[in-house]
């Protein structure tokens, strides 16, 4: 049954002097998938939430209280947070931001009254969809827009509209997938973007690079140029038929949370439209691309991303925000309007006050503990997205802090009320701090963050539950090879290999005794296997050439070997015959 939503029911308030904007992904909307019998479209069914992601919600809230309870950092004011849901959908984000500018409770953007809940920031997770819309709004009104979970490639966009990326940007990310590829010696490879802005800038900018190492593209497609949105049948058949079933066993697929919920959607479905099945793939995944468990939909795609290697930042464990979490329920969490929506599908119950929910489910208690969830529903760790957003707090109360000496704070209140957004720009790009754990936070020129990368190892298992491993990490800061660490030894690879390590090249390497010869109308790394010419030889595999052996040598019979040649000696004395 359709499920209607309210934007109104999909946030999360706290009222302080000043006030963090959130736009985060809790939530997103089902389709039903289509059949070729039927209509070309999907249709909405219903709307699920991706449990882990509340996590990101309470990191907000908790960074905020920590700040308000810290007497020396910003004394004598009172932060709060109003934090909507995105659902992945545009009207609603537009709303969302419109709504930042508007009273509390009435759609009246550029209208403001009072001296509270002034807005600061805005801590948002954009999609590569939404990076050229959003941004435009909130920049006119000079307003610190921190994005984190989806790496740019854009930097005119931050430059112009003050984004502040809380994730490096693309280039980064891309520098580390280049080494890991060089490290398993892949050298036929696919790449799908998420948009055709990312796909124009990786084939004028990386792909030279890659090129020049050897590795060659069977496939490199964005999924705006497949015409593919979710429910569209055509652009389906197309992603199947381009990408899915290409001949390359490795894909690197640049996107977002969004884009991988699609991935997911899309391999499901193509399993029950197609002929026969997708030919198995080994996943390479930017940042903001990792398994999550959507509820009710717990099957989508799971299990062809074991083995698969995805891009994520380093997170460190903050002091006190796990207990912050256990103790959280429906019934001391308020202004929480995210949290009855976690609990029914986190736990699988309904409230009695619900009109929406299944009369065959338990009732929900509100006493149910988020800690006895298992991992892959709702982490026990800080994910790095909710140490972002962590951080991105953090960095504005200080910049905040810094336009103004303790004493002036507690003085006179109305020089905060007074201050400008423009004037927190100039403070927040040159801010530099050391948070709760002791690590810097501070950003480059380019106004993006540079911590590093962690490299995770997708496992999943037959009950439909997954973890992600980490087996090495890539600094962004080291210019030589050095920069990935990668042990080999502890990662899984999917059955389809065998589990394990896949090849992929365009065709089986020639063995010694043959040389390669270049087919024509083809990348580099596709050839023909030819036999070395009488006389010649070739003793190592993939040989572009064939050499004779010295004087005193000569071919064995298959030609990849040189063999002494025997000196025989007659004396005067010795008969001819």
């Amino acid at each position: 049954m359709s499920k209607k939503l309210d934007i109104w029911q999909t946030w999360y308030y706290q009222p302080g002097d000043f006030i963090y904007g959130g736009i985060l992904y809790q939530s997103t909307f089902l389709y039903k998938p289509p059949s070729f019998r039927g209509k070309s479209s999907a249709s909405i069914q219903d709307n699920t939430v991706v449990t882990e992601n509340y996590q990101h919600a309470l990191a907000l809230a908790f960074a905020v209280n920590e700040i308000n309870e810290n007497p020396q950092l910003l004394p004598n004011i009172t932060l709060g947070f109003n934090i909507y849901g995105s659902l992945l959908v545009t009207m609603w984000i537009y709303h969302a931001t419109l709504q930042f500018i508007s009273p509390k409770n009435s759609f009246t953007p550029n209208y403001k009254c009072g001296n509270r809940d002034h807005l600061l920031a805005v801590i948002e997770e954009l999609t590569s969809r939404l990076l050229d819309e959003i941004p435009y709004i909130l920049g006119m009104y000079k307003i610190p827009q921190l994005v984190y979970c989806y790496g740019t490639v854009n930097t005119e966009i931050t430059s112009t509209f003050s984004l502040y990326d809380m994730v490096p940007k693309g280039i980064q990310q891309y520098r580390g997938i280049f080494l890991l590829v060089q490290h398993f010696n892949w050298r036929w490879i696919g790449f799908l973007a998420a948009d055709t802005r990312t796909l124009n800038w990786f084939s004028q900018n990386m792909l030279p690079e890659f090129s020049r190492s050897g590795i060659c593209f069977a496939v490199i497609e964005s999924l705006t140029n497949l015409d593919y949105e979710a429910g569209n049948m055509n652009g389906i058949v197309k992603m199947y038929n381009t990408v899915l079933n290409s001949n390359a066993n490795v894909l690197i697929f640049s996107g977002d949370s969004h884009r991988m919920t699609i991935l997911r959607w899309t391999i499901t479905t193509a399993m029950k439209v197609a002929t026969e099945r997708p030919k198995g793939k080994l996943w390479i995944l930017t940042i903001g691309m990792e398994l999550k468990h959507i509820s009710g939909q717990t099957t989508w795609g799971v299990q062809d991303f074991h083995g698969s290697i995805s891009f994520s930042l380093r997170a460190e464990e903050l002091l006190g925000f796990q207990q912050f979490l256990w103790r959280r329920n429906p019934s001391n969490a308020p202004g929480d309007g995210f949290i009855k929506d976690l609990w029914t599908h986190a736990f699988g119950c309904t409230f009695q006050d619900s009109v929406e929910g299944d009369e065959s489910q338990d009732v929900c208690t509100g006493e149910e503990k988020l800690e006895s969830l298992l991992n892959h529903i709702f982490p026990k760790s800080t994910t790095w997205e909710s140490y972002s957003i962590y951080n991105a707090v953090y960095a504005v109360a200080h910049a905040l802090h810094d336009m103004y000496s303790s004493t002036l704070l507690r003085r006179n209140r109305r020089i905060l009320e007074n201050f400008t957004l423009w004037q927190l720009h100039q403070v927040l790009k040159s801010v530099r701090y050391n948070n709760s754990v002791r690590e810097k936070i501070f950003f480059d020129y380019s106004e993006e963050l540079l911590p590093r990368f962690d490299i995770i190892n997708w496992v999943t298992f037959p009950n439909h539950s997954f973890y992600g491993m980490k087996v090495g990490w890539m600094d962004p800061m080291d210019p030589t090879t050095q920069a990935l660490t990668i042990n080999k030894d502890v990662m899984v690879w999917h059955k389809w290999f065998n589990q394990t390590q896949p090849v992929s090249l365009c065709n089986a390497k020639c063995l010694p005794g043959y040389r390669k010869k270049k087919k024509e109308g083809e990348p580099s790394c596709c050839y023909d296997c030819i036999l070395c010419p009488q006389g010649g030889i070739s003793d190592k595999p993939d040989m572009a050439d064939c050499f004779k052996c010295h004087e005193d040598h000569y071919p064995n019979k298959d030609q990849n070997v040189c063999i002494p040649k025997t000196a025989t000696f007659l004396s005067y004395e010795e008969p001819l015959v």
